[in-house]
C-alpha cells in the first residue's frame, strides 16, 4: 500500500549509512518531509475521487516512485505540466489510467 514510502526510506537510509551523508545539510533537509508526504501516494490514494499525483523534482522521490511501480503517482513538474496541457476532454481518461 505504501510502496513508494518504503523505497524512499531505503534510499534515504543508504545515503546515511553507505554514503555518510549529513541529512541536516543541503540538499537533504527536506528528506523527512518528502518521506512523510510519500505516504499519500499509495494505491487507492484519491482526492474527491480523483487519483492523487505527487509532483516533485526530488531525484530520490521520483526514483522511489519508479522503483516501486508507482511512477505514475509521483511525477516531475515538467511531466505534470505535460499532463495538464492535454485538452480537458482528454484529461479524464488519462487520470483514469492512474486509478488504483
Amino acid at each position: 500500500m505504501f510502496a513508494p514510502s518504503v523505497y524512499l526510506y531505503d534510499r534515504l537510509v543508504q545515503k546515511v549509512i553507505v554514503n555518510g551523508e549529513d541529512m541536516s545539510r543541503y540538499p537533504n533537509p527536506n528528506s523527512l518531509w518528502d518521506y512523510q508526504i510519500s505516504f499519500s501516494t499509495g494505491r487507492g490514494a484519491l482526492v474527491w475521487g480523483v487519483p492523487l499525483i505527487l509532483v516533485s523534482n526530488d531525484e530520490d522521490m521520483l526514483a522511489s516512485g519508479l522503483e516501486s511501480g508507482h511512477g505514475h503517482r509521483i511525477m516531475s513538474f515538467p511531466a505534470y505540466l505535460s499532463l495538464l496541457s492535454q485538452p480537458s476532454d482528454d484529461l479524464w481518461p488519462l487520470l483514469d489510467a492512474y486509478a488504483p
